[in-house]
């Protein structure tokens, strides 16, 4: 249920909904009070007992289908009274398997208001049976609308054979579900009579295959430049990750007008965002190979030497005159060094950039420029200029221990599953002139070390800070990175999200920072108690069923 308020958490049940292949899992049913025109290949009678053959569970949640839809254009389909009449379109895992991809859009911008929303829930090839398969391009997409295609390539069924791949049996899993082996389903003879039995011919009986493979940041590209070249005027409103196989996709109707400098300066940020996407796909093949082996490993793993991993230490800067020295020299003085060290201006206006100007030409450290956004899109910026495994964010007004790296680098070079996502440590507490205030100051506090229940996230202050904490890239880009609206509260709906997605966490009980907290701090800002009330609200769209308390 919570994945069905999440998808639709831009429409109310007074709105006019289309939705596509509900199947026996709608998202919107009627039943529960959604204002919904259903679309589906077939009636209700024989869905009914498709799923029941299939011993698909509920099959009575499966709805009566006003419109059956077998290909060809969605918006001749519904009848031309009802056109521009719906406030949002709602698919789930229907668009891998369109002909014509852009085609929908343009049914979509027919059938919809002009401030309607698609709300799409996708399948991210990293952890489908679509592992192995391409990413699908602009170029692909704009093939298939300029052949008009209301029927399969036939290479599209010799690749789905071919490169159809489980795990455990399964055609989906988590990203850090498990390290079972890889399995292709199919032999190359299989792949060559699915392609000799397809039949590309429109007025031939459809068959349906997946057309096309995504990942969050590959869809968003298709979608910025299909909207940049005129063939759509939709664009992303928000995308989300999922814990399990699939990825939330929210756009809205707007044509976007870049100069083509700015236009590329967006697809590739995105492009390397594809890439490093790919660092989650890498680690499944590292967990999987490693099942080939075990029982030949596990008698040397005594001796096995372990490389310390390349850590990146992000500084996000806005006027740290009086502290930004401190939490510099803290970082210097590391027994682990970092592999990189990024700062990141917010906009200061006093004197503070010249101090890291002056200690750059001493010691490696990048400086990055942005206009005053706040603390949580520096922290983005630095870790997108970044390339290392781990990263590690540091206040400007907060110290390391010099074994912070160290210490909190541990965790990640013991084996685990799940993967740990981010280390932790307690923190003393200092006020503005450096003096200590509280030892182990998290042993005061009423919450529970580390996060091992969702609830102990919801119902309590982490008490997880940015400042004392190690956090494994993949985890932090499969989470999404930093909520840019909060400026507060970002560090507990980061780490909440991290933890949906499966990762684990490891506490050390000993202080390794120093965490300086003073009426001029952040953490008494306006800025801050706005941002207490957008993560409450976050909460309670996810949690609707539980009281969420945050302490002031």
């Amino acid at each position: 249920m919570l994945r069905n308020q999440l998808i639709c958490r831009y429409f109310d049940r007074s709105n006019s909904l289309l939705e596509l292949g509900p199947s026996h899992s709608p998202i919107v049913p009627r039943s529960d009070g959604w204002n919904t025109v259903n679309v589906d290949h077939a009636p209700q009678s024989e869905l009914m007992q498709k799923y029941a053959t299939l011993g698909i569970e509920g099959v009575g949640r499966i709805e009566p289908v006003d419109f059956i839809w077998q290909g060809g254009s969605l918006s001749c389909l519904i009848p031309p009274e009802m056109h521009g009449t719906f406030d949002g379109l709602v698919a789930s895992h229907v668009c891998e398997h369109l002909p014509d991809l852009i085609a929908f859009f343009e049914d979509a911008s027919t059938l919809l208001k002009y401030d309607g929303v698609i709300a799409l829930a996708l399948p991210d090839k990293r952890v489908s049976f679509d592992f192995f398969q391409p990413l699908t391009t602009t170029g692909d997409l704009l093939a298939a609308h300029t052949e008009r295609r209301v029927r399969h390539q036939r290479h599209t069924f010799f690749n789905q054979a071919a490169y159809y791949t489980t795990r455990n049996g399964e055609g989906g899993w988590a990203h850090a579900g498990t390290a079972a082996p890889f399995v292709l389903c199919n032999t190359l003879r299989q792949a060559q009579h699915a392609y000799d039995a397809a039949n590309e011919d429109p007025d031939s009986e459809y068959r349906d295959t997946h057309a096309w493979a995504f990942t969050p940041k590959s869809f968003e590209l298709l979608v910025l430049e299909l909207n940049l070249l005129g063939q759509i005027d939709w664009s992303v409103r928000a995308i989300e990750p999922a814990a399990g196989v699939e990825f939330y996709v929210w756009l809205e109707r707007k044509r976007l007008t870049m100069t083509d400098l700015e236009a590329n300066h967006d697809r590739l940020e995105l492009l390397i965002g594809i890439i490093r996407e790919s660092r989650s796909a890498i680690a499944q093949l590292g967990a999987s190979n490693r099942t080939f082996s075990h029982s030949r490993k596990r008698s040397c793993a005594a001796s096995v030497n372990h490389v310390d991993p390349s850590i990146a230490v992000i500084i996000p800067l806005f006027n740290g005159v009086s502290y930004i020295e401190y939490a510099l020299q803290s970082v210097f003085r590391q027994t682990l060094p970092p592999t990189e060290i990024i700062v990141v201006n917010d906009g200061s206006t006093d004197n503070s950039v010249d101090i890291i100007e002056r200690f750059a030409k001493v010691h490696p450290i990048k400086l990055l420029h942005t206009s005053n956004r706040g603390q949580s899109e520096a922290r983005n910026v630095g870790v997108r200029e970044s390339e290392s495994e781990l990263i590690a964010f540091l206040d400007q007004d907060d110290i390391w221990y010099t074994a912070h790296l160290e210490e909190l680098a541990k965790p990640f070079l013991a084996p685990s599953d799940p993967p740990v996502g981010w280390v932790y440590s307690n923190i003393d507490e200092i006020d503005k002139d450096g003096d200590l205030v509280c030892r182990s100051f998290l042993n005061l506090m009423p919450a529970s070390h580390p996060k091992k229940r969702l609830s102990d996230l919801i119902s309590e202050n982490m008490f997880i800070l940015p400042s004392a904490s190690l956090i494994s890239r993949e985890a932090f880009e499969m989470a999404g990175g930093f909520d840019e609206r909060l400026c507060g509260y970002e560090d507990d709906d980061l780490f909440m999200r991290i933890f949906r997605r499966g990762y684990d966490n490891v506490y050390i009980s000993r202080s390794l920072s120093q965490w300086r907290i003073y009426p001029s701090s952040a953490s008494y800002s306006s800025r801050f108690a706005e941002s207490r009330f957008i993560y409450c609200q976050k909460l309670l769209e996810l949690f609707p069923s539980i009281t969420v308390v945050i302490c002031v």
